[in-house]
């Protein structure tokens, strides 16, 4: 996972947090000037799909298809 910290961004006199939580850490940064916006994370993804992606890639050999037609069936 990539975490960005906040410190990093406070640094930066061009950009401020917009958004951001405990669990998550930064997820909004804009520039001040408005013509920037900056949004990390895959917020496209809900839980479910997330929670696959990480077994998927760390922790099994079923493929993502796979993972799918379980979470199908339950």
């Amino acid at each position: 996972m990539t975490l960005i910290k906040e410190k990093v961004i406070e640094n930066i006199k061009d950009l401020e947090i917009i958004s951001e939580s405990s669990e998550t850490g930064i997820y909004i940064v804009q520039s001040k000037d408005l013509k920037n916006i900056f949004i990390t994370g895959h917020s496209e993804y809900d839980l479910n799909i997330t929670l696959i992606l990480y077994i998927t890639s760390t922790h099994s050999n079923l493929s993502f298809s796979n993972w799918i037609k379980i979470l199908n069936i339950l």
